[in-house]
């Protein structure tokens, strides 16, 4: 009685969780493990807005042009919070100038409907260099 009471708990807390209404999430997903800095386009799913942002993955065992996980350019050694991808962009930059920025996109999987709420979250990690 007690474990069919918890097996219909847990499959009602799964009922309610949300969808993931973004692609490749976590960068994950990738066309090849050929990098080099700024090699962007290897990331599926996502597209540059403005700039030049990086992408990043364990993959690239090479590590010459510093796309790997953890090394990353000359910017030291991050890691991603999970998995083996991640991006790196301006944000903002005081050194070669204040209009420095970089975007990224996604396009979602679904329509966003007028009128609901939404959660976002994002998972940001400051590098060695930065000010």
């Amino acid at each position: 009685m007690r474990s069919a009471l918890v097996a219909i708990l847990l499959s009602i807390s799964l009922v309610t969780l949300g969808q993931n209404l973004v692609p490749n999430p976590q960068f994950e997903d990738h066309t090849s493990c050929d990098f080099s800095i700024s090699t962007f386009d290897h990331c599926s799913n996502w597209f540059l807005k403005k700039g030049s942002a990086d992408f990043y993955h364990a993959c690239d065992s090479s590590g010459a042009d510093g796309t790997n996980v953890p090394t990353n350019s000359n910017n030291g050694s991050q890691n991603s919070l999970s998995g083996e991808g991640m991006i790196g962009f301006f944000a903002s930059e005081r050194i070669y100038g204040p209009d420095i920025r970089e975007y990224v996109h996604v396009r979602l999987l679904q329509k966003l409907d007028s009128g609901q709420n939404y959660y976002v979250q994002f998972y940001v990690n400051l590098n060695e260099s930065s000010h």
